[in-house]
């Protein structure tokens, strides 16, 4: 099944979740996980699923086997990835995912990313932007807003790796906490 197919489908069995369960990331992945099991032709799915409450500055989550994203402290310029365990989406029946909590305070940085850009490569794959080279960049752009740093993050790939093509989907999305 292509990309668009799986997206759609899985639009589809979203719409019908039910309010609570999407305010807790292990029920949501669980659920998910559960209606996509069988429907998917070999294919599968991975998955970070925040709920970010600002009243209690703090981020509720779940990982399906997704690159964790990246906490950042834009002030102390360090940063952490946001780990938990959990296996792809749709394989396995009856598995359960766990649920973590992290702050999230004003001066922190949301960081998520696809492997489109933390393994994109030259068309001959002598160069490869990894995690590493992700990560140095993700701190060296800690004083730039979100729209600027996203741009920072993808030219800085688009440059070490000397191809504008990636060929995988890429998406990287910046949430700042004011």
């Amino acid at each position: 099944l292509s990309a668009a197919v799986l997206a759609a489908m899985t639009h589809m069995v979203l719409k019908n979740f039910e309010t609570e369960i999407k305010f807790s990331p292990s029920n949501f992945l669980t659920t998910l996980n559960h209606m996509l099991y069988g429907k998917l032709a070999g294919n599968f799915l991975t998955a970070f699923y925040g709920v970010i409450d600002l009243s209690k500055n703090k981020i509720l989550y779940g990982n399906a086997g997704h690159h964790p994203p990246f906490k950042v402290d834009l002030a102390n310029k360090t940063f952490e990835p946001i780990s938990s365990r959990g296996k792809i989406l749709g394989l396995i029946p009856d598995l359960y995912y766990e649920e973590k909590e992290i702050s999230f305070v004003p001066g922190n940085r949301l960081v998520l990313f696809t492997d489109g850009i933390s393994e994109h490569s030259s068309k001959d794959r002598r160069r490869k932007y990894d995690e590493h080279l992700l990560e140095a960049d993700i701190l060296n752009s800690v004083l730039l807003d979100t729209q600027s740093a996203s741009d920072f993050l993808i030219n800085s790939s688009r440059s070490h790796t000397k191809t504008e093509d990636f060929e995988d989907d890429v998406t990287l999305l910046l949430i700042d906490r004011i």
